[in-house]
């Protein structure tokens, strides 16, 4: 009768927002996830970089030759001579 397809609907209803709230919590917690992972890879190649750079400047001080220092730390002798300044 009657009260079997009401409560059908609001079964619906009710199935689609927690559908629907469920779906949005994932999508923050995925949200959430890819930007701490991104942080981090970012932070890890920032890192590396100033290490990088950090070497560079020491070998400089130490009177190591621009273009040896270029090829061992992959930065190009520009870069080196800015870190320099």
């Amino acid at each position: 009768g009657d009260g079997y397809q009401e409560g059908k609907a609001i079964g619906i209803e009710q199935g689609i927002e927690q559908g629907i709230e469920k779906g949005i919590e994932q999508g923050i917690e995925q949200g959430i996830e890819q930007g701490i992972e991104q942080g981090i890879e970012k932070g890890i190649e920032q890192g590396i970089e100033q290490t990088t750079k950090n070497i560079a400047l020491l070998l400089v001080i130490k009177g190591t030759p621009i273009e040896i220092i270029a090829e061992v730390t992959g930065l190009s002798e520009s870069e080196i001579n800015l870190i320099v300044q």
